[in-house]
């Protein structure tokens, strides 16, 4: 019966499913692509970008290895990569509200 969960640590996983073959594993089971991790700052921390990347390239590592002869499609549907962008990419979020100081733009002259 489920119940409520409590305060305290947490044991979390996160793996990939094929409605053909089940879990990502490979069909002798010794490659695998599931992470485990306890959730929380004061445990191993949080099911970050580079852990969903990680879980990926495992993933396609085992499809690719095994499974050559099909076309596969990884949907991820995780609240931290709706906001993850590259390394250095322009954000809106850091962006200016308002117009900045007369012929100081964004970070280039601009004559008035």
């Amino acid at each position: 019966m489920p119940y409520v969960k409590e305060e305290g640590p947490s044991q979390m996983i996160g793996d990939l499913v094929s409605a053909d073959y089940g879990w990502s594993w490979s069909p002798d089971g010794k490659e695998e692509a599931h992470i485990f991790f306890k959730a929380g700052k004061n445990c191993e921390g949080y099911f970050m970008n580079q852990d969903i990347l990680e879980q990926a390239e495992r993933s396609m590592d085992i499809l690719e290895k095994y499974y050559t002869n099909e076309n596969h499609v990884l949907i991820f549907n995780n609240a931290t990569t709706h906001l993850k962008h590259a390394d250095g990419a322009l954000s809106a979020r850091n962006m200016l509200k308002g117009i900045s100081k007369v012929g100081n733009n964004w970070g280039m002259e601009v004559n008035v």
